[in-house]
């Protein structure tokens, strides 16, 4: 009797050990499918989290835009399913928008997901190029669905003033070029004026992104931009650490920041 014991239990161990290695195909997949590609945007003077940005998006060929844009799309559905209404930005290339077929799939994919208006933004890259003949067309279809739409890398070119003048964006992003320049030369000032008499008018929201340096962030909180991004404030990060932020980093390096203690008797000299 003992004898058909001890076989039973060794028979029920193995079947346990190959239960636990079965469940950890599906974990280790699991983790292998985090992407970390997602840069998160902030407010220049609080710090506060206000956004995020598909990087995959910046460099993608016209054929992966659709797929990645699904990939955006499904993740804003993720959020919105944890209770976080998140503002998500989808930089696109102006030729891209300039296609038919994709836009008609734009419109397909984003009326099929039955998300809250205003939380997709599209900024607009390459507008300090030819324009395509398509792309204002293109612009209203998608405005029609409460899509926002952004001017990406501005650099203060004629060209530039006169799309920010249409009235199709809500939004520029600054070229972190132009706003260290800004502090250094009197013709690149005298655009950021015009600019700010500009945007002032038309209730455009400003970003600088790419800010790597404190210098950077100085600019951006002495110029009043409204919200800005990059290495100093925060990587990428996945869809699932998204949930868990509600400031930059530099908040956090400023507020634990520890005061001088005088030692050996010192007295602080006030």
């Amino acid at each position: 009797m003992r004898s058909k014991k001890g076989i039973y239990s060794v028979f029920k161990n193995i079947i346990k050990k190959e239960n636990v290695l079965f469940q950890s195909k599906p974990q280790e997949k699991f983790l292998d499918s985090q992407i970390v590609n997602l840069l998160p945007i902030f407010d220049t003077m609080t710090q506060e989290f206000s956004g995020v940005l598909h990087q995959s998006l910046v460099d993608t060929r016209v054929d992966k835009v659709i797929q990645h844009v699904q990939e955006a799309l499904q993740n804003i559905a993720y959020w919105h399913c944890h209770g976080r209404a998140i503002n998500t930005l989808l930089p696109i290339h102006q030729n891209h928008l300039g296609n038919d077929l994709l836009i008609e799939q734009l419109i397909a994919q984003i009326s099929s997901s039955s998300l809250p208006i205003g939380l997709i933004k599209i900024p607009v890259m390459g507008l300090q190029e030819t324009t395509n003949k398509n792309l204002t067309s293109a612009l209203l279809k998608l405005q029609r669905l409460g899509i926002i739409f952004e001017f990406w890398g501005f650099n203060g070119s004629e060209l530039e003033f006169e799309w920010l003048k249409e009235k199709h964006f809500k939004g520029v992003h600054l070229s972190i070029g132009l706003l260290r320049a800004v502090a250094m030369t009197t013709h690149t000032k005298e655009i950021f004026n015009q600019l700010t008499t500009l945007i002032a008018n038309q209730k455009i929201h400003t970003y600088s992104g790419g800010i790597s340096l404190v210098h950077d962030l100085t600019f951006a909180r002495n110029f009043r931009l409204n919200y800005c991004y990059g290495s100093l404030l925060m990587p990428s990060v996945t869809k699932h650490q998204i949930l868990k932020i509600n400031d930059s980093q530099f908040a956090h390096l400023s507020v634990n920041k520890k005061p001088n203690v005088p030692t050996n008797g010192e007295r602080k000299l006030c």
